[in-house]
């Protein structure tokens, strides 16, 4: 009886570079997507203040156009039924932060309403939108 003895030494150390790959592949993919994901909305013509601060992310974004529409992210929302709305959003929310884009034209009382239904529903820290000034 003929035996073949090879001596293999077990060679056991962990190759990364795969996992290295598919890491910086996922990072160039959420630097892409991320601009896009961030403060969704309506475009709305922002007033415009000397100074302003950049606001953080929003867990609830209401928007009001030029022609008074009510908008809670992209969708359209009528103003009795903002309250419920709200405090239904801020449920899943952490930080229960609503930011508020008003269109400059829009009246005062309207923008007042929506704090109310706002506050109504629930929202602990509100925000109002502006522009930096030329």
């Amino acid at each position: 009886m003929l035996r073949l003895r090879r001596e293999q030494k077990i060679f056991a150390e962990i190759n990364i570079t795969p996992l290295v790959d598919v890491m910086l592949v996922l990072l160039v993919i959420f630097m892409v997507t991320a601009p896009m994901i961030i403060q969704s909305g309506i475009s709305v013509d922002l007033p415009r203040i000397s100074k302003s601060k950049e606001l953080p992310q929003a867990d609830i974004l209401i928007s009001i156009d030029s022609r008074g529409r009510i908008f809670i992210d992209e969708k359209a929302v009528k103003l009795d039924v903002l309250r419920q709305r709200v405090r239904k959003a801020l449920l899943t929310k952490r930080h229960g932060l609503v930011i508020i884009n008003a269109d400059e034209n829009v009246k005062h009382g309207l923008v007042l309403k929506v704090l109310d239904a706002v506050k109504l529903g629930g929202a602990r820290k509100l925000a109002i939108a502006t522009r930096k000034a030329r």
